[in-house]
């Protein structure tokens, strides 16, 4: 019994600071960093919205239902933190009050969420408490933060260059200089960018496109 504890508290361990890297290098780090968690939760959403739509011919009615693939990501994104979390501290109180599953459990979810239905009974799981509660905190207050951020403009207006090419049913657009005005204040984002187009009926869909930053 004493070897399973022990193995029930690295688990927790590993569980609780692995959801909390995760939420740092998502929310925090300013460059893309891997993150499985993330990962995990947005392949999964693509897996259904890619069943809800599969069947649906209009592009308009694919359109529809993936817009919401991606608010959808961010508000599951937290809860799958927190549930881990919630689960990893689980693991933690039962390996270190010795007591059952049911109690750790409803000490964790009481600590989590700052609830206060449920006491520790000793010094050092009052400590891991503690601990657990700055993290149901700190994920909460990452996510608030980085959410109206999420939807601010990065951009007030753009500027490019040179005109369209257009051969049959395929069109191409090659912008040597595009500039892109920051809405924060900062220097204007320069790239130099190439776009393919194929006609689809009475419209266009964008086949390719890709771009090279030039300003720094």
């Amino acid at each position: 019994m004493i070897a399973l504890r022990a193995c029930a508290a690295v688990a927790g361990a590993v569980l609780v600071v692995g959801t909390v890297s995760s939420a740092v290098r998502t929310m925090v780090v300013p460059r893309g960093t891997p993150s499985t968690i993330a990962r995990a939760v947005f392949v999964g959403l693509r897996y259904l919205f890619r069943a809800l739509t599969i069947r649906r011919r209009d592009d308009e009615a694919q359109d529809r239902i993936m817009a919401l693939y991606a608010p959808l990501g961010l508000v599951t994104l937290p809860v799958a933190w927190l549930t881990i979390v919630l689960g990893g501290y689980t693991l933690l109180y039962w390996a270190l009050d010795g007591g059952s599953l049911r109690d750790a459990l409803r000490l964790s979810g009481s600590s989590l969420f700052t609830l206060g239905f449920a006491a520790p009974h000793d010094l050092p799981t009052l400590a891991l408490a503690l601990t657990e509660a700055g993290a149901g905190v700190g994920l909460l207050a990452l996510l608030i933060t980085y959410l109206p951020t999420s939807t601010t403009p990065r951009s007030t207006g753009s500027e490019t260059s040179s005109p369209s090419h257009l051969v049959g049913n395929l069109a191409s657009m090659e912008l040597p200089f595009a500039t892109a005005h920051r809405a924060t204040g900062e220097a204007p984002y320069v790239a130099r960018a190439s776009s393919a187009y194929v006609r689809d009926g009475a419209g266009w869909k964008l086949a390719f496109h890709q771009q090279t930053p030039l300003s720094r």
